[in-house]
């Protein structure tokens, strides 16, 4: 996502809830949300099955959303099936004050004891001092996480020595509270919750940006979707939410994964936030991993990671009527898509290419072996059978020369 999709997200609304995820809204019937939910689920299978342009579907539904392939789009079209809200995004897209607190506590614990102030050098109480003044100057909290990672605000604080490692703190903060939410279990009739997420990350010196936003269905205690686009840069190839969900990637499983695998994508996430201490590059292995895409004008380079989550509130649910129009009209007639019967062309699943993180032989779900929540299990050399579910020969572009 680039620099259009960061005034996107400061123009647009979501519908999202930010650093208040210990207080639940009842304002409707959580059952409403379940239908929103499940109807969406049997949208995607027609989207895998006629392999259409999610994008274009919801730039011809709605004269909000555009086609222009990016994770920014994906989001704002998905989201729109819950809120239409046009002030939302823009009253709730911060770092958090909760966040920014935790951060802060993590610094203070370096100093203990009266005889660590008494003793401590000039360059280390420094460090205290000045981020502290730097979060109450700038109100950090309140903050777009945006504006760590494309302005000024993240050099001030690199500035301060120490302060590197604070704006990793505050996002590790971040991921921390939404992995209690993913992972705490949940009465039946509480779900689903539907969240998305937000990173960001800039390059140490030269200050090249970039952020990535895709969205996390908890459907049940033990299943999750990942629903996410991504934009193309000069250098490796964008997907739209059609193609991430004939993936071979585990994350990409249609019909949900389990908390085992929702533990190894946060993982992902922990090594991302933790790969922006000094001395650490950024891992195109772990980002394709979960994304597809590695992101090589990144790669091996040191970065400063940024995170932040929301959630949508049930008080804002007020569906776009064009895009509940869409998937309503989409699914009223539909019956069941077996999965050997999504995904038929090959060429229409990112142009015939393998992406990076499509480590499975088939899509996931399509056979016994593949459909295991074990790790070991996930590049088994298992062949496919035609005749259960039809082979996927795409190739790397590496592969091909």
């Amino acid at each position: 996502m680039n620099l259009y999709v960061v005034s996107l997200l400061s123009a647009v609304a979501l519908g999202f809830r930010a650093d208040v995820q210990y207080q639940r809204v009842d304002a409707i019937d959580p059952a409403e949300r379940r239908k929103m939910v499940e109807s969406f689920g049997k949208f995607k299978a027609i989207l895998a099955t006629n392999q259409s342009r999610f994008l274009k579907d919801c730039a011809k539904a709605s004269d909000y959303i555009s086609d222009v392939l990016s994770c920014g789009n994906t989001v704002l079209c998905y989201s729109r099936l819950f809120t239409k809200d046009p002030l939302v995004l823009k009253k709730n897209l911060k770092i958090g004050k909760k966040n920014v607190e935790k951060a802060l506590k993590n610094v203070k614990s370096c100093l203990s004891t009266p005889l660590d102030y008494m003793y401590l050098d000039y360059v280390t109480l420094g460090l205290w001092k000045r981020v502290q003044d730097l979060v109450r100057h700038t109100d950090l909290g309140n903050q777009s996480p945006g504006a760590l990672s494309h302005g000024s605000l993240e050099r001030k604080f690199l500035q301060a020595r120490g302060g590197r490692n604070f704006l990793i703190d505050v996002a590790q903060a971040s991921l921390d509270s939404l992995k209690a939410e993913l992972l705490r279990k949940e009465d039946p009739e509480d779900l689903p919750r539907v969240f998305f997420a937000y990173l960001s990350w800039s390059t140490v010196g030269t200050w090249r940006s970039q952020n990535h936003l895709f969205a996390i269905v908890k459907r049940s205690n033990t299943n999750f979707h990942i629903m996410q686009g991504y934009i193309k840069s000069d250098v490796e190839p964008g997907y739209d939410l059609s193609d991430w969900l004939c993936s071979r990637n585990p994350f990409a499983n249609i019909n949900g994964f389990g908390a085992f695998s929702m533990h190894k994508f946060l993982d992902h996430l922990d090594t991302f936030i933790d790969n922006g201490h000094e001395g650490d590059t950024f891992d195109g292995d772990n980002h394709a991993a979960m994304f597809l895409v590695r992101e090589k004008n990144f790669e091996g380079k040191e970065y400063v990671p940024a995170f932040a989550w929301f959630e949508v509130e049930q008080s804002d649910m007020n569906s776009d009527q064009d895009i509940a129009l869409m998937v309503k009209s989409a699914t009223s007639q539909a019956q069941a898509v077996p999965l050997e019967e999504q995904c038929q062309d090959l060429e229409k699943i990112h142009e015939g290419k393998l992406l990076p993180g499509e480590t499975l032989k088939a899509r996931p779900g399509a056979l016994a072996a593949l459909r295991s929540d074990r790790p070991e299990d996930w590049t088994l050399e298992q062949q496919t059978s035609s005749e259960v579910f039809a082979r996927d020969m795409r190739q790397t572009d590496e592969e091909e020369e």
